[in-house]
């Protein structure tokens, strides 16, 4: 079975479009996080990538390509006034842009819908790893049903994403789970897709990543 990897890629927001576009024209599923975050919090945007391992070293030209580094000057440190005189801000030279990746092993990878129930699984059996994290990438209009599904028995984080070829908007779904309840995980969501085919309310369809965690904290 053909290795499956997550690439987490943090880009800056200028670089997003020329990016996605790039990713896109060679053939590589993206989908979009909004974000923000570094030292002095300037926008960017984070890409999910599920990725053969043939596919990674050209999604990582692609991101190079597109994602440059580049000087910049901000008003990020206040010079001592004279007294009596209002503060000044005086202007600091920062490198912006670049990508910052994540290459992460995938322990089951899944697409619905699929010829068979589980989906396509990969590297398991190998990691008897207590606790997984599965990401589940769904089409918007299954949001709210596959929350109301999962409520109860897991606990999902919802994030507001894009993705695919046509930009459509989808959530991504962030469920941490004891490794014996992932199949039941994606049985919940896979009969979401299954109503909502059946039904023919918009599209069924999920793409679902399942990761080892090493640690995991509640504070």
């Amino acid at each position: 079975m053909e290795e499956k990897y997550l690439l987490l890629a943090v880009i800056q927001e200028t670089d997003q479009a020329q990016a996605v576009q790039a990713l896109n024209l060679a053939g590589l599923p993206v989908t979009l996080i909004g974000s923000h975050g570094s030292f002095l919090e300037i926008g960017n945007s984070t890409l999910l990538m599920g990725l053969a391992r043939y596919e990674v070293g050209e999604a990582m030209r692609e991101l190079a390509a597109t994602c440059r580094t580049r000087s910049a000057f901000v008003n990020a440190a206040m010079a001592l006034p004279a007294a009596g005189a209002p503060p000044v801000l005086e202007p600091v030279q920062v490198q912006v842009g670049g990508a910052t990746l994540f290459l992460l092993p995938v322990d089951k990878f899944v697409r619905l819908p699929a010829d068979d129930r589980k989906g396509e699984p990969v590297r398991t059996g190998g990691d008897q790893r207590k606790m997984k994290l599965v990401v589940a990438i769904i089409p918007e209009e299954q949001v709210r049903r596959t929350l109301d599904t999962l409520k109860g028995h897991y606990q999902a984080t919802l994030i507001s994403t894009t993705g695919g070829f046509l930009r459509k908007g989808s959530g991504t779904l962030l469920i941490g789970v004891e490794s014996e309840s992932v199949d039941p995980v994606l049985e919940q969501i896979a009969g979401v897709c299954r109503e909502a085919s059946a039904s023919g309310r918009g599209q069924a369809s999920a793409t679902i990543f399942v990761l080892n965690v090493e640690q995991n904290w509640k504070l």
